[in-house]
C-alpha cells in the first residue's frame, strides 16, 4: 500500500509512519460492518499497532482542552486521529463548539501503542478518529479492558 504525501498540511506519512491511505480503507471497511469477526479486529489492530497516529495539543491549555502526554484531552477523554484530515476536522469543530476558537494547537505523532500505554497510565479512554456527528462508527480504546471497540454517538 502507498503513501502520499499530504502537502495540505505540510506532513510526509512514510516519514511519520502513518496509516496508508490503503490502510485507512481497509480499517474504514471493516469498521462499517454491522457484525465484525475477530479476524476483522486482528486486521484494525494490527495496522494500529504497526502505525504512529496523530496527537495535537494546545499551545495554551485550558481547563477543557489540555492534554496528556502531547495527546488531546476533553473532558477526561483523549483524542488520537489516523490522519491529518480527521484531526483538522476535529479542531474546526471544536471551534464551531466555541471550545477553541482562535486557539494554536501543535500537531505532531506517536506510535498507537504510546498512545495506548498513556490511555492505560492516566485511566482514560482513548478515542480514535472521534466524530460527534453521530453518523460515522469510531474506534474507543479502553484502558480497563485493554480492548479497542467500534462505537456511534447517538445525539441526544
Amino acid at each position: 500500500m502507498g503513501f502520499t504525501d499530504d502537502d495540505t498540511y505540510g506532513i510526509n506519512a512514510r516519514e511519520h509512519n502513518l496509516i496508508s491511505p490503503g490502510e485507512l480503507s481497509i480499517i474504514k471497511i471493516k469498521l462499517g460492518k454491522s457484525h465484525r469477526k475477530e479476524s476483522d479486529w486482528t486486521v484494525i489492530k494490527d495496522i494500529l499497532y504497526a502505525r504512529n497516529v496523530i496527537c495535537m495539543e494546545p499551545v495554551s491549555p485550558d481547563s477543557r482542552l489540555k492534554a496528556k502526554d502531547h495527546i488531546l484531552c476533553e473532558n477526561d477523554v483523549l483524542f488520537v486521529f489516523t490522519n491529518t484530515k480527521e484531526a483538522c476536522a476535529y479542531i474546526q469543530e471544536l471551534n464551531a463548539r466555541h471550545l477553541a476558537p482562535g486557539r494554536v494547537f501543535q500537531i505532531g505523532s506517536i506510535p498507537f501503542m504510546q498512545a495506548a500505554a498513556t490511555a492505560d497510565h492516566y485511566r482514560m479512554n482513548l478515542y480514535i478518529d472521534m466524530k460527534s456527528d453521530g453518523r460515522e462508527r469510531f474506534m474507543v480504546y479502553y484502558p480497563g479492558e485493554k480492548e479497542i471497540r467500534a462505537v456511534l454517538l447517538a445525539r441526544i
